[in-house]
């Protein structure tokens, strides 16, 4: 939540979906498990606050805003890729689309079995078919509770961190840093631990990464 993301792109999927929205649109956007490849549960609502056209494609603006997350009913589309498939002698046969399975054992670890592979991804879909529309549950905002004493201490670990990353010269270029505090707003209180959490992960992974 209030990161700010902005971009250019060609992909005429994600031109199509922002065409359709406009500036000020909104659509929710959701993670991706890079070990399972599955879509995430939880997202958050996005929100188009600039598009302009540029060089064949789209540069735009996203803010996030409300976190969100799919009901129990609602099942994400696992993920597939472009990847070489291999003849049992271990030679290349072909360059082609598969879905992912992923198998949990007993052990609770995660194996992959073999993917049924094609020349073309099944149920491409790309333009205004590429997305969908899904029911959403909102989280709701944390409420004021007792001060979590582990938020003062980490307050002071943010400020040490901060004055790192400048000292050291991480910022990709000067004033990095106060863009980013400036985007994310003011610091959650030691009241609202969860969005404090929050508010520093999105201070310490920041949309463009440091430098």
């Amino acid at each position: 939540p209030n990161q700010q993301l902005e971009m250019w792109t060609d992909d005429v999927t994600f031109t199509a979906l922002v065409a359709s929205l406009g500036t000020a649109g909104v659509f929710g956007m959701l993670g991706l498990d890079p070990r399972s490849r599955k879509v995430l549960r939880h997202g958050v609502e996005v929100t188009v606050s600039a598009c302009t056209p540029r060089d064949g494609g789209v540069h735009v603006v996203l803010a996030s805003g409300r976190r969100f997350k799919l009901p129990a009913d609602s099942t994400p589309a696992t993920v597939g890729r472009w990847r070489n498939v291999y003849s049992p002698n271990g030679q290349g046969l072909a360059c082609g689309w598969g879905k992912e399975v992923f198998v949990e054992e007993k052990t609770s670890s995660l194996t992959v079995a073999a993917p049924e592979v094609s020349a073309e991804p099944p149920e491409l879909r790309v333009g205004d078919g590429a997305w969908v529309n899904d029911d959403v549950e909102w989280i709701t905002e944390e409420e004021e509770a007792e001060p979590d004493p582990s938020v003062a201490e980490m307050k002071e670990q943010v400020e040490q961190w901060m004055d790192l990353v400048r000292s050291k010269k991480r910022e990709r270029q000067e004033g990095q840093l106060d863009y980013i505090l400036k985007i994310l707003g003011p610091q959650p209180p030691a009241t609202k631990p969860w969005s404090f959490a929050m508010w520093v992960a999105a201070l310490i992974n920041p949309l463009p990464a440091l430098g």
